[in-house]
């Protein structure tokens, strides 16, 4: 076959196209795995795409005419985070061929950092919805080939990556054809995406939703898988003569939801095991004894042909990145799948000039925190975090925010790196009172400095710009008419209790949540971090009702509304008082500082929802269905 697909190489006949899609099963009926959407409607998305709906909306409306457990599979299938291992591959170009299920986020990773792909599945529908997507976010030129074949339809070599999404070829899966057909097409590097069947928990394929077996179901499970579902054994079906030893990753915690990347073979990226792993006894214990490459419960496994350079991307692209920061090289340390689908890649000081104990502190030589934005709505952010962080520096030098060394292009991706922070995110003290509440009141404290205008009388031209546009933007996409009806009362009640009320003006970090601050053992405020929402002369008190909420939230294990109930004075279930001291004390520090009258603060804790809400719908690359009802049931 072609590059173009047009015609067959070996008898000259044209190919069948549909929906974009090269069609090689005219005659065998489809086999297809769950979509995971139902088939009507996804036919009805796409003929929507074709009659020329932007991607955007046709999207969202497939997302919410399925039902919310079938849409959130569906989301965690379509992230581009997915990719977040590839700087750690050799290659940079050239052909990719992709085995997999057609709605993966890989496709537009791969995509975006400089491949040509070729897309191959049994579902032609599937595929056609891919094409789309490409089109909308990436380069706009994948090869959708449809085929249940177990041979694939291409000369030897063809490709200088192939990746197989999915485990080993079974009756569900997406693409019949087995890693001997996989190694045949591959010219360079061969990466399997596998579950392994000794693994200590698996993921229902929905956010955070894992579920960890009890000893019987685990060692039933065991028996039962397929044998070769092993680090071992994976390995062994991926080498032959021609491909050398596999390189091991661990995503974790697992292959449909992970955020972490580790290196198996005790070379980075390493595991991070922060203060809250640390307190897992029995976890730490199996780690130290070397259960973690036989217990971890996915694999990416990278197979390369022998004359294949052995030198991963990153290390390129952190060699330029040397050049244009002008100081030592960074070495890596760490690779994080971010949730706003970015690889996240932590490095620390070259050998040579740390200390042990110093890889990582301030002003360090090559200690680095290096983004490479997976989706188009993330190359925005990932830019627009520096140039707040030097905006903050030059304005507010008492803020400790990491220092910008360079964003760009490099090699045609889109990159920032910044100094690495040292600490621990405040997330991993999550409900630890003598750290919280050393925490809480000193981030009241900074905060109450970022005023960018002193208080005066709100208008209604910043009441549109600041309150009403981000009203109406929840109300576009909250996809319910009851909560639209609510949202008009809040306009009503806010341009009330604003409009000519006497409200000074801040620098907003606008997305503040304790992973975004990193701390001493002791709470001790270290930096600030995430700045991509960042914007001046904004509303005040958010980022510090958004700091206290999310704590509880995570703390307490419950939805961000009942949260932001108990903070905003609602009556407590069960006897419970509103806020801890030290969050009250936070609270009331900051409204007194900026000298805001009771009833402003009161109507801007009822505004928060909206304030969240808007935040998110700005930056998201679609909305996520009925979310705003769901969180905060409104």
């Amino acid at each position: 076959m072609p590059s173009d697909g047009a015609e067959c190489s070996a008898c000259g006949q044209p190919l069948h196209r549909r929906r974009g899609v090269i069609e090689l099963d005219l005659e065998a009926p489809q086999i297809s795995t769950p979509l995971p959407v139902d088939k009507a409607r996804l036919l009805h998305c796409l003929d929507e795409l074709d009659r020329g709906s932007a991607f955007r909306p046709a999207l969202e409306a497939l997302l919410l005419s399925e039902p919310i457990d079938v849409a959130e599979r569906l989301m965690q299938l379509l992230r581009e985070g997915r990719g977040a291992w590839l700087p750690l591959l050799s290659a940079c170009e050239g052909e990719a061929l992709l085995l997999g299920n057609a709605f993966s986020g890989l496709g537009v990773a791969l995509a975006r950092l400089g491949f040509r792909v070729t897309l191959i599945e049994r579902d032609s529908d599937r595929l056609a919805f891919a094409v789309h997507r490409d089109r909308a976010l990436a380069r706009g030129d994948l090869r959708a080939v449809a085929s249940s074949s177990e041979r694939l339809p291409f000369p030897d070599r063809s490709f200088d990556l192939v990746v197989r999404e999915g485990g080993l070829p079974e009756a569900k899966s997406a693409s019949a054809a087995g890693l001997g057909e996989c190694r045949r097409v591959c010219a360079g590097e061969l990466v399997l995406i596998a579950d392994n069947r000794y693994g200590y928990k698996a993921s229902s394929g929905k956010r955070a939703d894992f579920r960890v077996p009890n000893p019987l179901e685990y060692l039933r499970g065991i028996l039962r898988a397929d044998a070769r579902r092993s680090l071992a054994g994976y390995g062994a079906e991926l080498v032959d003569h021609e491909f050398r030893k596999v390189r091991s990753l661990a995503l974790y915690p697992h292959s449909r939801d992970f955020a972490h990347v580790v290196n198996l073979s005790n070379q980075a990226p390493r595991l991070y095991l922060g203060p809250r792993e640390r307190e897992n006894k029995l976890k730490l214990l199996g780690y130290r004894l070397g259960f973690f490459p036989l217990l971890t419960p996915s694999f990416a496994l990278i197979a390369a042909r022998k004359s294949q350079p052995a030198r991963a991307r990153i290390e390129k692209l952190l060699d330029q990145l040397q050049e244009r920061c002008g100081e030592q090289r960074g070495e890596l340390d760490e690779l994080w799948a971010t949730r706003g689908n970015n690889a996240l890649i932590y490095t620390r000081a070259g050998k040579s000039k740390r200390t042990p104990g110093q890889e990582h502190a301030p002003n360090s030589s090559g200690a680095w925190a290096v983004h490479i934005p997976l989706c188009p709505k993330q190359d925005l952010q990932v830019l627009h975090h520096p140039t707040q962080t030097k905006w903050i520096r030059a304005h507010f030098p008492h803020l400790k925010v990491p220092k910008a060394l360079f964003h760009g292009t490099i090699d045609g991706i889109a990159i920032s790196a910044e100094r690495r922070l040292p600490g621990f995110s405040a997330a991993q003290y999550s409900g630890q009172r003598a750290v919280m509440s050393q925490l809480l009141p000193a981030v009241a404290g900074d905060l109450a400095q970022l005023v960018t205008r002193p208080a005066q009388p709100f208008s209604e031209d910043e009441f549109e710009k600041l309150v009403g546009t981000r009203i109406d933007r929840v109300a576009r996409h909250c996809g319910l008419d009851s909560t639209r009806t609510a949202l008009r009362r809040l306009r009503e009640r806010m341009a009330e209790a604003l409009i000519g009320a006497p409200i000074p003006l801040v620098y907003a970090h606008n997305d503040l949540r304790s992973k975004h601050i990193q701390v001493d053992p002791q709470g001790h405020i270290l930096g600030y971090m995430d700045f991509g929402a960042g914007a001046g002369d904004d509303l005040p008190y958010h980022d510090l009702l958004h700091l206290i909420v999310h704590e509880r939230k995570q703390r307490d294990g419950g939805l961000a509304g009942t949260a932001w109930r108990r903070l905003a004075g609602a009556p407590a279930s069960g006897g419970k008082h509103r806020l801890d001291d030290y969050e009250q004390r936070a609270l009331d520090s900051y409204v007194q500082a900026l000298g805001l009258e009771p009833r402003i603060a009161r109507a801007l804790e009822a505004l928060y929802p909206v304030l969240v809400g808007s935040m998110a719908e700005s930056h998201w690359d679609y909305s996520r269905p009925r979310w705003f009802q769901r969180s905060f049931e409104v």
